[in-house]
């Protein structure tokens, strides 16, 4: 019986091996069917981890050449090779480098072409400055009639402003009604109105 059981333990081992042998020559037969394929899935892999390492790299590279090039415009506006540096890296940095010096400056060209770039909310304080700065009535009307305007209500103050220099109190006084209650700017509204109707210019 003990002989009888060993020889059973010893035909499964061989089964057990037999299976074993087989599953690897099936692996390998598969293997070496989509060998191509393993070798140019594990290539796109390692290419793009490294494309994408390499990117980053270059990314965090311009950002840093960025942030040289608008401190050393932040110490001097007139360095050209900085200013050429800022907009190649980082237009956006450079969008809003341009804009705070055409507020500082008053610029109205470099104000211009901020509108006509349409940053958000950049672009619209540009149309704002410019309005402010030319004191054209139109221009101030016309940014007031963007209801997405972020200074539209301090436009209406603008153009009272334009009014009562002009001595047209009742002009003055219906731009200051347009004024919501709810506005911030309401307090003001109502002490230039109180001022204009008693002739205080």
């Amino acid at each position: 019986m003990s002989l009888k059981d060993d020889l059973q333990g010893v035909k499964q081992e061989f089964d057990t091996e037999e299976k074993m042998i087989e599953n690897y020559i099936k692996g390998e037969r598969f293997f070496k069917r989509y060998k191509k394929i393993f070798i140019a899935v594990g290539l796109s892999l390692l290419l793009g981890g490294a494309g994408y390492t390499g990117f980053n790299v270059w990314q965090e590279n311009l950002i840093e050449e960025s942030n040289i090039a608008y401190n050393i415009l932040l110490k001097n506006p007139n360095d050209k090779d900085a200013l050429a540096k800022l907009k190649s890296n980082n237009e956006l940095l450079y969008n809003h480098y341009m804009f705070s010096q055409a507020i500082k400056n008053s610029d109205t060209n470099i104000l211009q072409a901020t509108i006509l770039k349409n940053i958000p909310i950049i672009s619209d304080i540009s149309k704002f400055q410019l309005a402010s700065i030319s004191k054209d009535i139109n221009k101030i009307k016309e940014y007031q009639a963007n209801k997405d305007g972020i200074y539209k209500e301090l436009a209406i103050i603008l153009e009272a402003g334009y009014y009562i220099e002009n001595k047209d109190s009742q002009n003055a006084i219906n731009a200051l009604s347009k004024i919501p209650v709810e506005s911030p700017l309401k307090e003001l509204a109502i002490n230039l109105e109180h001022l204009t109707v008693k002739g205080i210019k």
